[in-house]
């Protein structure tokens, strides 16, 4: 549970939202999100544990995706 709470924190109010607003998660596939982690994280300059822990919030919030 603190890894989602830290990757939300980051997601939310650190890195990401350091050059853009929050992204709708739901707006991108599941495999989508691989790449897009990749390449935010490289530009965000977030550590590899940081990439990880916001790549587990992402799939966290998937998971909970109605279709």
């Amino acid at each position: 549970m603190d890894q989602l709470k830290e990757g939300y924190r980051i997601y939310t109010e650190d890195a990401c939202v350091s050059c853009h607003e929050p992204k709708n998660i739901y707006d991108y596939e599941l495999g989508e999100w691989k790449d897009i982690m990749d390449e935010m994280a490289r530009k965000a300059k977030i550590s590899d544990q940081q990439k990880e822990v916001v790549y587990k919030y992402v799939l966290a919030i998937k998971a909970t995706q109605y279709k």
